[in-house]
């Protein structure tokens, strides 16, 4: 469950969703999961700063010749999202796995996209990930492409310390970059 606030100065709308989802391993290394997020309310923009000062019609000289009114926004709803994914684990040697994944998500804002990505892990402690995230639709527009990533996790006495790197291609910025820590009792 989530409460969504979104503010702009005094301009503001509120929600509530709910994400539902499960997660089944089977045949030994494979795993099926299915998830709905963003199961909520429509959301509405209120707020002093959508008031206007204005003349009201028909006004008598003696009579107060002007009002405040906020106009009724529309509603919107939520990007409500279903995702369907499957990923497998494979063994390659005592020291080294390789995870796959793929993702087809369905969102009744946007078009559906298929993500299919990669993980090598070396030792479970060195992690060098890959991935695809492509439109179903519209191939020739697509806002994100390949992502790259590489991981670190280190072990001090019981406290597990994990550095992340991403790079997210995007056509609008030219690429994004996330460093992550991530520090577990």
């Amino acid at each position: 469950m989530k409460y969504i606030n979104v503010r702009m100065m005094a301009t503001g709308a509120n929600g509530l969703a709910f994400d539902f989802g499960v997660q089944n391993k089977f045949l030994g290394n494979l795993w099926f999961g299915v998830a709905l997020k963003n199961i909520g309310n429509d959301m509405r923009y209120t707020g002093t700063d959508l008031q206007q000062k204005t003349q009201v019609p028909n006004a008598t000289p003696t009579s107060y010749g002007s009002g405040i009114y906020e106009p009724v926004t529309e509603s919107f709803e939520l990007p409500s999202i279903f995702e369907l994914n499957f990923s497998s684990l494979f063994k390659i040697s005592q020291d080294n796995s390789l995870m796959l994944a793929a993702l087809y998500r369905n969102n009744n804002v946007l078009e559906d996209d298929v993500c299919v990505g990669g993980d090598l892990t070396d030792i479970k402690m060195i992690h060098i990930r890959g991935g695809y995230a492509y439109l179903t639709q519209n191939q020739s527009a697509p806002e994100f492409g390949l992502c790259l990533g590489a991981g670190l996790e280190y072990i001090i006495s019981k406290i597990i310390v994990n550095v992340d790197y991403a790079y997210r291609s995007l056509k609008s910025f030219k690429g994004n970059q996330v460093v992550g820590l991530r520090v577990s009792f």
